[in-house]
């Protein structure tokens, strides 16, 4: 079996009063990408800087291949522990060339001209730069100041890259597009990334696994579809994605999983269901806006809201008491401000 790149061992930080990070127990393949996944707060940078070095625990250990980093009474200098690292502001020096500032760690390691030249035009070209070696980063538009960094963070050869919201401050449509060239790029060279941030669909995108995090604990750990489709808490469940979570009884539960749920407000379904749940209790049902079907036969539901968004329409209804977020590319029809709802089988997820 494969020595993990990062292995961290019952992590604990403690800041004032507040434990940041509590017990957090982690591996990293060789290749992988992981992200912490959380709101503000919830210990993600914090762990991201003890496997940095800029911060020592209070408790547990940093491995990294198979070596200790950090412990309480030990800590290995952050030059020392051959990472790769990008923050949300690229720290690409102005007075520099992109050939000098991609060179920069390079030379500090003291690797000799001619392969340092190699190393970083094949960098440059591997991020698509190649061409704007002895540009300054004052004429490069901010997608490519953040290939600078990032190509000066790799050209190293890191065991593993650590990104703190490097792509924060891009403006939407160029953070969009910077997601699934990292995403890429990354596939090309086989780096283990973990990566922070507090943005969903960046999670989503990148990840090999999610890490969600809240008050410096795991909530869950998953691949991004299991995150998504099969939430473990409340928690999980609302904070990736959009989420109506509606009560109702569990009526019935077979040995595979599958789950026939009576909701308060009437409707019978099939729903997936995972471990802690007995046919006869109390449940709530997540369902995802894009799994609500419009169809005759289905429940009565009351029509309060319609956005039009280019590609969909959101639609907020009302089922009895509870109320419902769902997608539809065309509007569905609908009589005196109803229509029929129902739930797509075998899709939604059932928590206790």
């Amino acid at each position: 079996m494969a020595v993990p790149r990062l292995e961290l061992r019952h992590l604990v930080k403690t800041l004032g009063a507040s434990r940041i990070v509590d017990g957090l127990d982690l591996a990293i393949a060789p290749g992988e990408v992981v992200v912490l996944l959380g709101p503000s707060g919830c210990g993600k940078t914090t762990t991201l800087r003890m496997v940095a070095g800029f911060l020592q625990p209070d408790e547990g250990e940093v491995h990294l291949a198979g070596r200790l980093a950090a412990s309480a009474r030990f800590a290995l200098p952050p030059e020392k522990r051959h990472l790769g690292m990008m923050f949300q502001n690229y720290a690409v020096w102005p007075h520099k060339t992109v050939f000098q500032n991609v060179a920069y760690g390079l030379q500090v390691a003291g690797i000799a001209r001619d392969e340092i030249r190699r190393r970083v035009e094949r960098m440059l070209a591997i991020v698509d730069l190649d061409g704007h070696a002895g540009r300054k980063p004052a004429d490069l538009s901010g997608g490519q100041q953040q290939r600078v960094a990032l190509a000066r963070a790799l050209v190293t050869e890191p065991s593993l890259l650590l990104l703190d919201e490097p792509l924060s401050n891009l403006d939407a449509a160029l953070r969009q597009s910077m997601r699934v060239e990292l995403k890429a790029l990354q596939r090309r060279v086989g780096v283990s990334m973990l990566y922070v941030t507090h943005d969903q669909d960046e999670a989503l995108v990148l990840a090999d696994r999610i890490v969600v995090m809240r008050g410096g604990r795991i909530e869950q750990i998953g691949t991004p579809e299991d995150i998504y489709r099969r939430p473990r808490t409340r928690f999980v469940a609302e904070f990736i994605g959009r989420a109506n979570l509606l009560p109702g009884t569990l009526e019935a539960l077979d040995g595979q999983g599958r789950a026939r749920v009576r909701l308060d407000a009437g409707p019978v379904f099939r729903a997936l269901g995972g471990p802690g749940l007995a046919a006869g209790q109390r449940c709530q049902v997540v369902v995802r806006p894009e799994q609500i079907l419009f169809a005759p036969g289905g429940a009565e539901a009351r029509l309060c809201q319609t956005l039009f968004l280019g590609s969909h329409y959101e639609l907020t209804l009302e089922l009895g008491e509870s109320r419902l977020q769902a997608e539809a590319r065309h509007l569905p029809a609908m009589q005196d401000g109803r229509l029929s709802v129902a739930i797509e089988d075998d899709s939604a997820w059932v928590l206790p």
